[in-house]
């Protein structure tokens, strides 16, 4: 799951990176940080993991969270 979080970030911010419009820019943020978004997709299987693999995942998360927010804040 950790890969998946880092790769889903990555992805993201290289999508922004090549957004352009403020359209493109609030359909990457719905579809990555929205309600139904994919992180929050990760939120809910984090529920099947084991308590030391919830904490890095959680971790992971937050930080990725944290960083695609601070991208689109910057764009």
């Amino acid at each position: 799951m950790l890969d998946q979080i880092q790769s889903l970030s990555q992805d993201a911010l290289s999508r922004l990176a090549s957004a352009h419009t403020l359209e493109a820019l609030e359909e990457i943020r719905v579809d990555v940080l929205g309600r139904k978004g994919k992180l929050a997709a990760f939120g809910k299987e984090m529920a099947k993991l084991s308590a030391a693999d919830k904490v890095a995942a959680g971790k992971a998360l937050n930080e990725a969270k944290a960083a695609l927010e601070a991208a689109f804040e910057a764009k």
